[in-house]
């Protein structure tokens, strides 16, 4: 009998090298198709499961066995895949000289899309949260999203059309929440 996902994760967070081949086995795939559209190169695809792979491996003891493994896994690989891409992008002088976003800025930018995700988390149910995670920021199809959440193609449309709509609404009733929540500028001393 196969084990849960969930029992999987945590037992290889419990030391079991045999759970986390079976997670490797069951998300090594996915990753290898993600990472190929985002890299275009089969090489540097591999590359990045791999190490994709072994930075998880490494912070097993930050995952949260409640929690589905794949958005976590994905968010490492994009992360990996984003830093290969700015150490071989070459930067013009134009770009360096005329990029006025600050530190503080660029911390406010990526502070106001974790809020933005902790209340879609908040406000939606599990399975339209998790819908939406894949198709925006880890950048899957709806066919990829369909046979990760072992749903239907029809299911992950109606599933994304109404996190989009329940979004919207509370986004009416009670406005941005990045301003509602704060930033981090009031935070930082």
């Amino acid at each position: 009998m196969a084990l849960s996902e969930a029992t999987l994760i945590a037992q290889a967070c419990a030391g079991s090298e045999e759970a986390f081949a079976a997670l490797v086995e069951l998300h090594a795939a996915p990753l290898y198709r993600f990472l190929y559209r985002r890299t275009g190169n089969a090489a540097d695809a591999d590359d990045l499961v791999q190490r994709s792979f072994v930075r998880a491996y490494r912070a097993l003891h930050r995952v949260d066995p409640r929690r589905p493994f794949a958005p976590w896994l994905f968010t490492i690989a994009r992360n990996l895949a984003a830093s290969e891409y700015r150490a071989r992008r070459p930067v013009l002088e134009a770009e360096r000289e005329f990029d006025e976003r600050t530190p503080l800025h660029m911390l406010e930018e990526r502070e106001a899309g974790r809020l933005l995700w902790d209340w879609a988390r908040r406000t939606l149910p599990e399975n339209q949260f998790t819908a939406l995670w894949l198709r925006v920021e880890e950048d899957l199809d709806l066919a990829a999203i369909a046979e990760r959440m072992q749903k239907s193609v029809s299911s992950v449309k109606v599933l994304l059309h109404r996190a989009r709509k329940r979004l919207a609404a509370v986004y009416e009733n009670s406005g941005d929440p990045v301003t509602v929540f704060g930033s981090v500028a009031e935070v930082l001393p």
